[in-house]
């Protein structure tokens, strides 16, 4: 479990480029945070050359240090990009995600709820043909007029029906306007449903009709063992 909580730290940095790891928001997920940031805070502290096989033992103390060495090397996305670069990562991610997905293949999907006179809306990640996994790691890109309802590291969110008692955490990035999510069960978990739920501050004077887009990037889907491939939709959210 170990090097799976060093994973889900290092997956939520490279998810952001936030300067540090949050605690997820969920009841599970809490009584696991000081592990997830305990495990972190060793990684960072062991001095370059360190054998992590040696200090930890065996495959999973290999792959925590393959997961760290990757974190480190990563350029980390910055708030000093332009906007013209963020415009492309979001064009080009929607653009994959406009492939039409096999019908047998996983399918991530974004819905949500907004009403004219509230001042947020209620957006679902979901999952459809769900094959079984364990870890899962993606970027949610919001519209840029949305606020994500946050303490400005953490996203408030809360864990659907596949994902519920999992460890997860939430991290966002205004500057990209994306929300991420990564999530790590202690089983492999099954069925279709809502993989989480978050809620967007709507711009002021929002009215019926206004739309917003959003889309999705599948960073990380496997069952614990072997790699797995999901096709993921774009979605328009309209104010009712």
């Amino acid at each position: 479990m170990k090097r799976y909580a060093i994973s889900v730290c290092m997956t939520a940095l490279l998810l952001t480029g936030l300067s540090a790891c949050g605690s997820g928001q969920t009841p599970a997920a809490e009584s696991s945070a000081e592990t997830t940031q305990a495990a972190a805070a060793d990684t960072a502290a062991a001095p370059a050359g360190t054998d992590s096989t040696a200090a930890a033992g065996g495959t999973e103390a290999a792959g925590a240090e393959t997961t760290a060495a990757s974190a480190e090397n990563a350029a980390p996305i910055t708030t000093e990009q332009t906007d013209a670069a963020r415009t492309e990562l979001r064009e080009s991610t929607t653009s994959a995600a406009q492939s039409a997905a096999p019908e047998d293949q996983p399918l991530f999907t974004v819905t949500g709820e907004a009403a004219a006179g509230s001042d947020t809306m209620t957006v679902q990640v979901a999952l459809t043909r769900n094959p079984g996994f364990q870890l899962l790691s993606l970027r949610l890109y919001y519209d840029e007029k949305l606020t994500p309802v946050s303490d400005g590291k953490q996203c408030e969110y809360e864990n659907g029906s596949v994902t519920e008692g999992a460890l997860a955490t939430c991290p966002v990035n205004p500057d990209l306007h994306l929300i991420g999510y990564v999530v790590l069960g202690q089983s492999v978990m099954t069925g279709d449903g809502t993989l989480f739920t978050c809620s967007l501050r709507l711009p002021e004077g929002a009215k019926s009709g206004d739309s917003y887009d959003f889309s999705l990037e599948l960073l990380d889907f496997n069952d614990g063992k072997n790699s797995l491939t999901g096709a993921a939709e774009p979605a328009q959210i309209v104010v009712q």
